[in-house]
């Protein structure tokens, strides 16, 4: 049986506008195991990039827990959630958050040169990184000069340099068109076979989500299997 690598029990999320509570998530509960691709497929507002917030420690839940690795996650403190952020999470959004002044090498570098790599270190994993996502002849130019899969295959990259346990993945083919999304979807397969990375992808594309392995729906903040 799969190791369980990260789970959820009753994990709600709040916001407060005014006197009114806005319940955006609602007592989700599911797990994954290591080197599952899980699909969580949602519309615009059903709460799913609040829930993958959550599970890369990017937000605090209103109720709730989850576990990573067996150890619960917001008994953290908020120094000890950045190390497990930078170390173990790797994550690629929609809007690729390209710093348009460096290289795309120079951009994949960033989160190893936070760790605190040396600089000859980071970059040679970072050519390395880009050259496993297609971009060997792409290392010296700026996000302006690639296209928009490019671009994501850049991000993609740099979530990847240090190595991460868990892949989060927020509507990564949501500005991309049939073709070079598709292209994505490969890539992540690839990747996950190579690495056995766990990857989950939050989407509102249904016909991306029915191409993983697991699959879960979010209506309403509730989570469907």
């Amino acid at each position: 049986m799969s190791e369980v690598i990260l789970k959820t029990e009753k994990l709600s999320k709040s916001f407060w506008l005014g006197k009114q509570e806005i319940q955006v998530l609602k007592d989700v509960t599911f797990q994954v195991n290591h080197g599952e691709m899980v699909s969580i497929v949602g519309a615009s507002g059903a709460g799913k990039s609040t829930l993958l917030h959550m599970l890369g420690a990017l937000d605090r839940p209103s109720g709730g827990e989850v576990f990573f690795e067996g150890a619960s996650l917001f008994t953290k403190r908020e120094k000890e959630l950045a190390f497990f952020r930078n170390q173990k999470i790797g994550f690629v959004f929609q809007f690729h958050h390209l710093l348009s002044e460096f290289t795309a090498c120079e951009n994949v570098m960033m989160p190893a040169l936070i760790s605190g790599l040396k600089k000859k270190e980071a970059q040679d994993r970072a050519f390395q990184k880009l050259k496993e996502v297609g971009l060997s002849h792409r290392t010296l130019h700026r996000p302006g000069e690639l296209s928009g899969g490019e671009q994501q295959r850049v991000a993609i990259a740099r979530a990847l340099i240090l190595n991460p346990v868990l892949l989060l993945a927020d509507e990564l083919t949501g500005n991309l068109d049939t073709k070079t999304g598709e292209h994505i979807q490969d890539l992540l397969r690839e990747l996950n076979h190579a690495y056995q990375m766990t990857m989950i992808i939050v989407t509102h594309n249904k016909a991306l989500g029915e191409k993983m392995p697991k699959r879960f729906q979010i209506v309403d903040g509730c989570l469907l299997s």
